[in-house]
């Protein structure tokens, strides 16, 4: 029975990778990432019901829009090697993050009636708990580099950081 779980989310998976592509092209995605993420449209949504201006947060919150963000603030900063190597740390734990949201995106099944209410609560739970660890660590980061920064980056690195570090992709 797992194994067909996991051959159908794997089916799953590849039917909504399938899809971004088209986003992709829609959307001019693809090159704006950062050529060192392939596929990052995976957070779009296709749903064409939703209001235009739901349209455009989705696309604004999209895994390519929030890692643009995250170059530009990077730019911005014009950091020297020291605090090069904080971002770096910085940026390695917000990658890992924003994976983390797109992975859970595209791996939401629908309702299962054959769970147990404790695999269902285990199942959240897990999920909770693993965003909060990977949450932890992109906070430790995040703290080491701002108090390398100057006062001057500071004021950019709080302007734009609530734009970076989201609750959710495509929301």
């Amino acid at each position: 029975m797992n194994r067909i779980r996991s051959l159908v989310s794997i089916g799953l998976i590849a039917c909504l990778l399938g899809l971004t592509n088209n986003a992709n092209a829609q959307w001019g995605g693809g090159g704006m990432g950062g050529g060192r993420r392939g596929g990052m449209g995976q957070g779009r949504s296709g749903n064409d019901s939703k209001p235009e201006q739901d349209k455009s947060m989705s696309a604004s919150n999209s895994s390519d829009q929030i890692l643009m963000r995250l170059d530009s603030l990077h730019s911005e900063l014009e950091l020297d090697p020291v605090k090069e190597a904080l971002w770096a740390q910085f940026a390695d734990r917000f990658n890992r993050y924003i994976d983390f949201l797109v992975k859970e995106k595209i791996t939401q099944v629908p309702f299962d009636s054959t769970l147990s209410a404790t695999t269902h609560v285990s199942r959240v739970v897990d999920s909770a708990r693993n965003r909060y660890t990977l949450l932890e660590d992109l906070e430790e980061k995040t703290r080491l580099l701002y108090s390398s920064l100057s006062q001057s980056q500071k004021l950019q690195f709080d302007a734009k950081i609530q734009s970076v570090v989201i609750k959710d992709i495509g929301r």
